[in-house]
């Protein structure tokens, strides 16, 4: 278990770093968003569209942090938490199902969306489009 509890410990290292890089780049662009004039549109859907995904990964991150540390001062609670993510059942189906590697190629895409922003809006909105295409054909 006290293995666990400093895996819990790491966590809310990487999860706070990970919280201000996205504070920073929220930050970043509402500042960029605010001074575009009006003929910049596309440029501030993709300032829009960056921080709310960066606000919502912060909310994930904030989100890590409040229940690491919550089962850090709860032995019954990091009982709790344990048992859940080393659920046999639980682990058998997210290995069936592939639910790692769905996370992984959205993480992926997401950022592959953002990078695209930079360079090309026309690149940027089909390529989003697509991503939610490919999630409304999944569902």
């Amino acid at each position: 278990m006290e293995d666990y509890r400093n895996k819990l410990k790491r966590s809310i290292i990487f999860e706070s770093i990970f919280a201000a890089v996205s504070v920073a780049v929220i930050v970043l662009s509402y500042m960029r968003a605010s001074a575009m004039d009006a003929s910049e549109r596309a440029g501030s859907f993709f300032q829009g569209f960056q921080a709310g995904m960066f606000t919502v990964w912060a909310g994930v991150m904030l989100y890590g942090i409040f229940v690491s540390a919550k089962a850090l001062r709860s032995r019954e609670y990091l009982r709790k938490l344990y048992i859940k993510e080393h659920d046999e059942r639980t682990l058998e189906i997210y290995t069936k199902g592939q639910a790692k590697a769905y996370r992984l190629c959205l993480i992926a895409f997401m950022t592959a969306l953002i990078i695209a922003g930079y360079y090309n809006t026309t690149v940027f909105i089909r390529s989003w489009l697509s991503r939610l295409f490919q999630q409304c054909a999944a569902v």
